[in-house]
């Protein structure tokens, strides 16, 4: 995990990009930018970022198929 120094500002904006096309897991994204999750969390509720559902809708639609 690259973990950032206290004083180091967080970049938001690469976090809310990947965030939103949903490709990564919280932990996945707080790994890879020193944030934790839970913070993530926190900013993209107050912000409303959208979340890209696509595979998930999918992976259920696909399942009832099969049933």
């Amino acid at each position: 995990m690259a973990k950032r120094k206290p004083h180091e500002a967080i970049d938001w904006p690469p976090i809310q990009r990947e965030y939103s096309l949903g490709q990564y897991t919280l932990r996945q994204l707080g790994a890879t930018y020193g944030v934790d999750p839970a913070i993530i969390v926190r900013k993209a509720k107050k912000e409303g970022w959208p979340r890209d559902k696509r595979q998930e809708v999918k992976a259920l639609s696909e399942a009832q198929l099969i049933t």
